[in-house]
């Protein structure tokens, strides 16, 4: 669901939500985000590498791998979504 200026000034007048998390989430409205990440646009070269997850090689052994570009694009294409539904 997406929130407008309104829905977040009425969470924290009603005190839903504190003045810290209503700053944040209207910087985040009033941001222009691109609606997709691409390697022309130097995201690829940001993005990978800065992001790793924990995958069990053996009982209680793990190692340490990088976010996959397919799965960092993933997971913003579903903030995209959620924030301009």
């Amino acid at each position: 669901m997406k929130r407008d200026m309104e829905d977040i000034l009425l969470d924290l007048i009603d005190g839903d939500i504190d003045i810290d998390k209503a700053k944040e989430e209207l910087l985040f409205l009033n941001s222009v985000m691109p609606s997709r990440l691409t390697v022309e646009q130097g995201h690829k070269g940001l993005l990978v590498g800065e992001f790793n997850e924990y995958i069990e090689i053996e009982e209680g052994e793990f190692t340490k791998v990088p976010v996959t570009w397919s799965n960092i694009k993933d997971i913003y294409k579903k903030i995209v979504a959620f924030h301009s539904a």
